[in-house]
């Protein structure tokens, strides 16, 4: 247990690769419904591992950039 908490003290925004559904609503600074919208309309899609619903932050930042060109 002690090793876990170390790990998540070490782990930053620069090398966290999956968030959960409240640290992509941070990071894109949108609201859960949103968040969901996007995933229905396809626009961001999950990795789910087992019960969680994670979002790879490159998947993320692919995302803004598309974002940007609209």
């Amino acid at each position: 247990m002690f090793g876990y908490a170390i790990l998540q003290i070490v782990m930053t925004e620069e090398t966290k690769r999956l968030f959960t559904v409240n640290e992509a609503c941070i990071y894109l600074s949108i609201s859960r419904m949103s968040l969901y919208r996007m995933m229905e309309r396809k626009e961001i899609t999950p990795v789910k591992i087992g019960n969680r619903t994670l979002f790879d932050k490159r998947d993320l930042d692919e995302f803004i950039e598309k974002s940007k060109k609209l």
